[in-house]
């Protein structure tokens, strides 16, 4: 992130002994390969807590008590890029900057050991999708020196509603166009800011206000939103399904960062 000559020596070889010792102590276990030559779908989930998923979102919940529950994961929650600061990471396993995002830094740098560039050497072909245009945290230019092949926005796919994340289905076939696959897919509904006229709300309405647990505040526009996700993730298994990948493809599911818009201590807390 930095030029290279801000490194002294000594700092220099402590980044190389720390690289060789950790090189060094690799072993193999009984995960080693599990899941080697299969396709990965990676998914983003914006601004899903682990209380919206046990609660409103069967789908989900129901592939983390069928596959390897991770739960090591943290955020850095700096305020200004909370969403692409986790992107960031988990495409290049580097944390960002504290000074906010300067753009300029993530496309004009090389990340040869990002995931996308790590597929793309292993043969794959990589590619990322999002309901939000490439203008959005430079995204069209950014994921290209990922590594991927074309940001897919919510306008290239045809989305009818670009906050809906059931119409994130038509990217499908870009998805999974060839063989093997890694596609990186970042959602959006359960995202603020939220209001009675969203029409994420308005489509999931009856749902959430039957299952919410509460009413007071945003509640019942969040477990709106977690719905909306959990449609496009019950779709997914669908079409995974329907076209012969669902045994051949990993699925990976992380959050971006808690429901800030729920300012409620225990559920941030939880």
């Amino acid at each position: 992130i930095f030029p290279q000559n801000t490194m002294s020596d000594s700092d220099r070889e402590q980044v190389d002994r720390y690289v060789a010792d950790y090189d060094a102590a690799q072993t193999t276990n009984d995960y080693t390969g599990l899941f080697a030559g299969k396709n990965v779908i990676m998914v983003q989930l914006e601004a899903i807590d682990t209380w919206m998923l046990d609660n409103y979102m069967p789908n989900l919940k129901a592939l983390k008590e069928q596959g390897i529950s991770f739960t090591n994961h943290y955020t850095p929650a700096y305020i200004t890029a909370g969403t692409f600061n986790t992107e960031f990471m988990a495409n290049t396993g580097l944390l960002p900057a504290t000074g906010g995002i300067p753009t300029s830094v993530y496309t004009n740098n090389a990340y040869p050991y990002s995931l996308a560039n790590l597929f793309t050497k292993a043969g794959y072909t990589a590619n990322s999708f999002h309901n939000s245009e490439g203008t959005v945290y430079d995204r069209g230019n950014i994921h290209l020196n990922l590594g991927y092949e074309t940001y897919h926005s919510g306008s290239d796919m045809g989305m009818e509603n670009s906050q809906m994340d059931r119409y994130l289905i038509n990217g499908f076939d870009e998805m999974t166009a060839a063989d093997p696959f890694f596609s990186f897919v970042i959602t959006y509904s359960g995202h603020g800011p939220y209001g009675e006229d969203s029409p994420i709300y308005q489509a999931n309405a009856d749902q959430a206000n039957a299952a919410a647990q509460r009413t007071d505040g945003n509640y019942v526009y969040a477990v709106a939103g977690a719905m909306e996700t959990d449609r496009f993730i019950q779709e997914l298994m669908e079409k995974l399904e329907e076209s012969g990948h669902r045994e051949d493809t990993v699925l990976i599911f992380y959050a971006d960062h808690y429901n800030y818009y729920m300012m409620d201590d225990g559920l941030n807390m939880e």
